[in-house]
């Protein structure tokens, strides 16, 4: 029982690993032209800058 117990678990966390690596975060984060793509600077008036 606890060996199949394990063995479910670890194919479980196999499977989210890969689909993590594949689809999700990790794919995302690494990447700068995707990164640079969703990041907008803010829009600062001319007043505000100066002192």
């Amino acid at each position: 029982m606890i060996k199949h117990s394990l063995a479910l678990a670890a194919t479980l966390l196999i499977g989210i690993a890969a689909h993590a690596a594949q689809s999700s975060c990790v794919a995302c984060h690494t990447n700068p032209a995707r990164i640079q793509a969703l990041f907008i600077p803010p829009s600062v008036a001319a007043s505000e800058a100066e002192g």
